[in-house]
């Protein structure tokens, strides 16, 4: 069950909230350090969800927050991985100088609750914990720790007053600092008054900070750690790779609530970053993006029980993500062993000669960004144009799973996208399979359209490439004596049917009637097609079917079975879309299944293996689907 925790008022904390809202004039410099502490407003609440979700143990962040709100799995999993990574790097810490006495400095902690955590388990006997942020910020996070039991119960504050008024808080073994991290002559006289001391064993944590600050800044405070303490490790948490759509839409967004990445391009590769720190003094530096962190740092057991917690399947927006943060570790001594990974480690230097790239990759413009998705699907058709359908991808500013179609010439490159509108026909999805029949037809098999939906509909995509195509003729170039033309059929029995022209407009049953032809027809009702005086209405007697697709047919007499279609007209073509009525041994629904057509006795089928199901079981049966009869068939290995 989510975990419900009740969070007690904090009258002083709500009171200078209000006056500091109520401030008259706020420059840009203090603007700008509000939006950076309003990340910290948001991560402490993504914090709290993770572990309330049971992603990792911490009783303490829950008085940190003033309003409980439950994120996303794959944020779940974005902050399970960064917890997981500094608990590693405390833990080596704390082996490699066992009983020595040391110190841990947590530059812009904000609401982080490492300390309480680690003070509960009785893991800081030996150490000493200090915490510097923005002034403003760790006066916030007193008035909560004085007004929480909880929390002022596990510290042992001085009698006397401090000696600076840069120290908030000051404990035997906790220190809580208000102070710009830019500012390091400040920074470095409120640590020697609140007695840190720079020769012994020293921790620096950096969690997201120095991306806010700008270059000159944030190196500065690289190159002040590594000339300040004797013997110090570094543990940094942030982005990079930001020229990819991933990094640029990162940046935008940072951007957009006024803390913008400042540090990203400056740094935007692993080799940099760890130069970063070799060039300001380290002697050793080691990153890792967060894909290599989970799969290379963390045992099986614990991945295993990590991927139980939740219904998930998006894992590529999960690597994709995790490929654009990394840590770091670095050191003013060598050690024998990583403190990322589980091996021993040669000291590297900003000197080594550096590894040629192999491959140059240069980034089309965004106008020749034609597709844009993943979790697509695609098929060859007529040997020429690829036919690519669902997937995840942007439309009109936002991400959200893509209801359209995108037909792609190799001869030219060129893709043209056609919207197919949203109605009962399942057409946005992902995880699906396309297999592509010798008719020219394409099936559309399985796939999901969110994590607990997943598709039941099987789909048949028929295309039609027309160099000289007319809008005026008739769909698959069938002539039909009624006058049934594509523009003209307004509705199937179980849809409305929407047609889009080669602008992507979408067209209604009262565009239909403004060119004299509207049809209406239900299995259950007695409704009567009509049409304006002077035109007949095509129907199953004045329009044989043999003159006419058998979609249309079926439109056009009610008493056939339910039918559900689509007719799309673009710029060199026409499609068509329609449920298939499957019958047989119908799979179960399923998701990253393989499907391949086949020939067996001359006969033409779709082979189907494998997938997952909603609740995440791995499927291992099989089963063969016949185009001509639309009949399953579950296919028995024999082994």
């Amino acid at each position: 069950m989510y975990q419900q925790c009740l969070i007690q008022p904090i009258t002083d904390y709500f009171v200078m909230a209000k006056v500091m809202s109520t401030a008259p004039y706020k420059s840009s410099k203090t603007r700008r350090e509000t939006a950076v502490q309003g990340t910290n407003d948001s991560s402490i609440v993504s914090k709290w969800s993770t572990a309330a979700c049971g992603y990792f143990d911490d009783a303490f962040l829950q008085y940190f927050i003033s309003k409980q709100s439950r994120r996303a799995p794959l944020i779940h999993r974005g902050y399970y991985i960064r917890a997981a990574a500094f608990e590693r790097i405390i833990k080596k810490f704390f082996q490699i100088f066992k009983n020595t006495p040391k110190q841990i400095i947590s530059l812009g902690a904000g609401f982080d609750s490492t300390y309480f955590r680690l003070k509960e388990a009785d893991l800081l006997s030996d150490t000493f914990f200090c915490e510097i942020d923005f002034p403003d910020l760790v006066r916030r996070k007193r008035l909560l720790i004085e007004n929480s039991p909880e929390l002022s119960n596990l510290i042992q504050k001085w009698d006397a007053p401090p000696l600076s008024p840069h120290i908030e808080l000051s404990c035997t073994d906790y220190q809580l600092l208000g102070v710009d991290l830019t500012q390091l002559n400040t920074v470095e006289a409120a640590l020697k008054m609140c007695g840190v001391n720079f020769d012994c064993p020293t921790l620096l944590l950096s969690e997201c900070v120095m991306t806010y600050m700008t270059r000159r800044c944030s190196s500065e405070l690289v190159k002040w750690a590594a000339e300040t303490f004797e013997l110090a490790v570094f543990g940094m948490y942030e982005q990079i790779n930001p020229d990819d759509a991933f990094g640029l839409f990162m940046q935008t967004h940072f951007h957009s609530v006024g803390s913008p990445l400042k540090c990203i391009n400056s740094f935007p590769s692993l080799q940099s970053q760890e130069d970063r720190f070799l060039n300001a003094g380290w002697i050793f530096s080691e990153a890792l993006d967060m894909n290599t962190f989970y799969y290379e740092c963390l045992d099986q057991a614990e991945r295993q029980r990590i991927e139980s917690l939740e219904t998930f399947d998006e894992y590529e927006e999960l690597n994709l993500k995790y490929s654009h943060y990394f840590i770091l570790m670095a050191s003013t001594v060598n050690f024998k062993q990583s403190l990322l990974r589980n091996q021993n480690i040669s000291p590297k230097s900003a000197s080594a000669e550096a590894i040629p790239e192999l491959v140059q990759i240069s980034r089309l413009s965004e106008k020749e960004q034609s597709v844009r998705r993943f979790g697509h699907a695609s098929s060859l058709e007529n040997g020429r144009f690829v036919l690519t359908s669902g997937g995840f991808g942007e439309t009109d500013g936002r991400h959200q799973r893509l209801a359209e179609l995108t037909i792609t010439d190799l001869d030219t490159f060129k893709s043209y996208h056609i919207p197919c509108g949203l109605n009962e026909m399942q057409i946005p999805r992902m995880h699906h399979s396309s297999v592509s029949l010798s008719n020219g037809s394409t099936i559309l098999i399985g796939g999901r359209q969110s994590p607990y939906f997943m598709c039941n509909q099987m789909l048949k995509v028929t295309l039609q490439i027309d160099d000289d195509c007319d809008s005026s003729q008739t769909f698959l170039n069938q002539p039909c004596n009624a006058d049934c033309t594509q523009d003209k059929i307004s509705s199937s029995l179980a849809t409305e049917r929407v047609c889009f022209s080669s602008e992507g407009q979408r067209k209604t049953a009262d565009d239909m009637l403004a060119k004299n032809i509207k049809s209406q027809s239900s299995p259950n009702s007695n409704d009567v097609t009509t049409a304006k005086p002077g035109h007949s209405v095509p129907t199953a007697e004045n329009c044989p079917a043999s003159s006419f697709p058998r979609d249309c047919e079926q439109l056009l007499n009610p008493n056939k079975s339910q039918h559900i279609s689509q007719y799309l007209n673009f710029e060199v073509g026409k499609v068509s879309i329609e449920v298939v009525h499957q019958k047989g041994v119908i799979p179960k629904e399923r998701w990253r299944q393989a499907s391949v057509a086949v020939v067996l006795n001359g006969e033409e089928k779709v082979f189907l293996y494998g997938g997952k199901t909603k609740s995440g079981e791995v499927l291992q049966d099989a089963y063969m689907f016949c185009p001509q009869t639309n009949t399953w068939t579950e296919v028995c290995f024999i082994f």
